[in-house]
């Protein structure tokens, strides 16, 4: 799973990669991205350079606001775990 962080977030991105997950930091890599952590609440999410690199379809936007890497770490997990149970249920 392949995360993109925006750039003032540069302190989640370096956590969550130091707990295992792929993390590219806004402009960092050109990548379809699964998730995507950001401000929503202070800017749009046009305003960041993320471009064309996110999926269509799927992709998690997570906004930061007051959230941990605790709780980032969790949607992120919950996320994975449902994406698994459903792919497992249309076999």
């Amino acid at each position: 799973m392949k995360i993109a962080v925006s750039r003032e977030y540069d302190n989640i991105a370096q956590e969550l990669s130091n707990k295992g997950f792929e993390v590219y930091l806004e402009n960092e890599k050109n990548e379809n991205y699964d998730v995507i952590i950001c401000n929503l609440k202070n800017d749009d999410l046009i305003k960041y350079n993320f471009g064309n690199t996110y999926k269509k379809d799927g992709t998690l936007i997570i906004d930061k606001g007051s959230k941990s890497v605790n709780d980032i770490e969790n949607i992120i997990k919950s996320r994975e775990f449902n994406v698994k149970d459903k792919y497992e249920h249309n076999m």
